[in-house]
């Protein structure tokens, strides 16, 4: 299984040539998206990560008002079989 990073990673450079790349990148210090990849690929691109605080997630309210409600309204009323299940089920949605 890929970190978090990894996945963000691959999927940003999987963007095509007619997606423009985002300005910035706000992450957190969350291990779960403590990416040498993620990292490479932006400095790669030219494109910054701006870290947050530790301990201060309102200065990222937007994604975690966004992950709150993902959460409680999708995730926790969704049964999955396999990550593989839960992967293609987000993915549609």
């Amino acid at each position: 299984m890929q970190s978090g990073g990894q996945d963000v990673a691959e999927a940003l450079h999987g963007l095509d040539a007619t997606t423009p790349l985002p300005r910035s990148i706000t992450v957190d210090h969350g291990k779960k998206f403590m990416s040498r990849a993620r990292e490479e690929w932006a400095y790669r691109q030219r494109v910054p990560l701006a870290f947050t605080r530790p301990g201060k997630p309102m200065e990222n309210r937007y994604i975690e008002s966004f992950n709150g409600w993902l959460r409680g309204e999708w995730l926790n009323v969704q049964q999955f079989g396999l990550l593989a299940d839960a992967r293609e089920k987000i993915e549609a949605w």
